[in-house]
């Protein structure tokens, strides 16, 4: 939750607004194996804040086994799909 707590920060300060909101995004190990979880934070400076988290995405086992071995998502989702920054354009559950 760290990132999309700065997140929120980071919004609601460059904004000058009441409430920033953060989104996060990560890989977690599940029973069924590894999932995309993400993760919201809302923030209105003063310290309150909501968190929510979102539905939990399996990833296809090839993909699973190659960040269980240390490559990062991004990289690997770049090489599946033969793209560049696939992190940055929507990520693996936008792919």
């Amino acid at each position: 939750l760290t990132g999309a707590r700065n997140r929120a920060q980071a919004a609601r300060q460059a904004a000058a607004a009441d409430l920033g909101v953060g989104l996060e995004g990560g890989v977690n190990p599940e029973p069924f194996g590894l999932a995309l979880h993400g993760w919201v934070v809302i923030t209105d400076g003063n310290g309150r804040e909501g968190i929510g988290g979102g539905a939990r995405l399996p990833l296809p086992e090839a993909i699973a086994q190659r960040v269980r071995n240390g490559e990062e998502l991004g990289d690997v989702m770049d090489d599946v799909l033969d793209d560049h920054n696939v992190k940055q354009k929507g990520g693996a559950v936008g792919a």
